[in-house]
């Protein structure tokens, strides 16, 4: 080997329906001239059993694979640089799936062609004749008795010695029925069509000047005017000419994304049942363009208000549509946004649309201030402890209000106030009656409040700030009927 000017690494590969397996040579070209084959490894392995689904080419394919992991497997072990590694098969079908790449066949045949292109090159594969095939003798199987003397087993066919495979192609073409075969194998196409539709040209002019509708319209208005020269009067552009634009657009928005119901609705006056818009009974005007039907037709509102004209949410129309009311309503919230815009248009899903303008709206969440949570105190002892009703009150008075004293002709009314007492622990209310803010009214009508609920009340110092401040003693009173007493700290 040391000797030897180039060293070349040759594989066959063969199955038959019991066996598969592979063999490999190494064909060694001396400084003289003369050449060498020699037998360096072979794997051989049974076919599975019991699947009726793998066919002679799908087994040939097997024996390739097994054929180019002997061979990764020996170039990996072996420290002898190869100037060339070929491989060849008897088996035209596999080989057509090799060289066909593996996206284009299913499953099965795609991940052995991968794993088999991946260690050596499709251009390496090449056709070999079965009777100069070594590897017909794995797959046939032979005696030891028929291996001694055989030479092809041992040096690989004869002519592999003087044939310089750089210029040959070992190649063989494929009949009817091996065709079929490999046809068989191919993954099925799905067809795409790519609609191309005229009006490209507006979706350009949307995209470009986004977010300036104003700009757009004026502009598109301009290229209108090359088509309608006679109906110039000015320079200026009138409004009329503004709304003529701004149709084009929305004209374009809807055979977009609302085709079917237009076409419907050309057809028999009404969309489908299964459409998104059929809540809304659209119908086309005068200018083809879709509008709700709606229920106003007998108020008093304007023609778009009643009919506003409908547009999807996802279109770049919209956003221009949105992003202009937004400024012109200066920057209002979401809601007063959707009801400006109602006035014209009706935006399918508008209220999430306009949240979303509200949201990318960058001077808005400069502006908007950050909230401030405040950290609320402990809560008081009073309002924690299991209590019965009313024992630690809290009370407040509430506006003025006539009270008339009684019902008679010539009755005057008198200013009164309606006393709030709130029980610290259960948060039940008890409304009192009082005639002025003086202490003692308060005093005269607390009493009520212990003789009604039947237990001592407590009020708290903070509650009687109303009526000036008092010395920490005790109002004791007794109700003849419940004998309870009343205390005021």
């Amino acid at each position: 080997m040391r000797q030897t000017s180039r060293v070349y690494l040759h594989g066959y590969s063969d199955a038959s329906e019991r066996a598969m397996g592979a063999c490999l040579y190494i064909r060694a070209i001396g400084g003289c001239g003369n050449t060498s084959s020699h037998l360096l490894c072979a794997k051989s392995k049974t076919v599975p059993i019991g699947n009726g689904r793998t066919t002679l080419p799908r087994l040939e394919l097997c024996a390739a694979v097994t054929l180019s992991r002997l061979i990764a497997n020996v170039m990996k072990a072996n420290p002898i640089y190869f100037h060339e590694v070929r491989a060849f098969s008897d088996s035209t079908v596999a080989l057509a799936w090799i060289h066909g790449g593996a996206s284009r066949w299913k499953t099965f045949v795609a991940n052995r062609v991968a794993e088999i292109t991946t260690i050596l090159p499709a251009i390496n594969w090449h056709h070999v004749d079965r009777h100069s095939n070594p590897a017909d003798v794995i797959s046939r199987g032979a005696l030891p008795e028929q291996l001694i003397n055989n030479s092809l087993w041992w040096h690989g066919p004869g002519w592999i010695k003087s044939l310089n495979t750089d210029e040959v192609t070992l190649t063989c073409a494929l009949d009817a029925t091996q065709q079929r075969q490999v046809e068989r194998e191919q993954r099925s196409t799905a067809v795409a069509c790519l609609v191309v539709y005229e009006n490209q040209f507006i979706d350009d002019m949307l995209a470009r000047y986004y977010p300036n509708l104003q700009l757009l319209l004026r502009i598109t208005a301009r290229m209108l005017r090359f088509s309608h020269r006679e109906q110039r009067v000015s320079n200026r552009l009138m409004p009329q000419e503004i709304e003529n634009a701004m149709e084009v657009y929305i004209r374009h928005v809807q055979n977009q994304h609302y085709q079917q119901e237009i076409n419907r609705l050309e057809r028999k006056g009404e969309v489908n049942r299964s459409s998104s818009l059929r809540q809304l009974k659209p119908y086309l005007d005068e200018r083809h363009l879709l509008r709700v039907g709606g229920r106003l037709q007998l108020s008093e509102l304007s023609y778009n208000t009643k009919h506003p004209i409908l547009l999807p949410r996802h279109s770049i129309l919209t956003a221009l549509i949105l992003h202009h009311e937004h400024h012109e309503q200066l920057h209002c919230d979401p809601q007063s946004l959707l009801s400006a815009v109602r006035r014209r248009f009706w935006i399918v899903g508008g209220t999430s649309a306009a949240r979303k303008t509200c949201r990318s709206c960058v001077e808005c969440m400069r502006a908007r201030p950050t909230q401030l949570h405040q950290l609320m105190g402990q809560i008081p002892v009073d309002r924690l402890a299991p209590n019965p009703p009313f024992s630690i009150t809290g009370i407040n008075y509430a506006k003025p209000v006539n009270i008339i004293n009684r019902r008679t002709r010539g009755a005057t009314s008198s200013k009164g106030y309606k006393a709030l007492f709130v029980c610290f622990c259960t948060r039940a209310v008890h409304l009192e009656a009082v005639s002025d803010l003086s202490t003692s009214a308060f005093i005269a009508h607390s009493p009520v409040l212990a003789a009604d609920t039947d237990c001592r009340a407590e009020f708290t110092r903070t509650t009687l700030s109303t009526f000036g401040e008092q010395p920490e003693s005790s109002v004791n009173y007794t109700n003849t009927s419940t004998k309870s007493n009343g205390t005021i700290k």
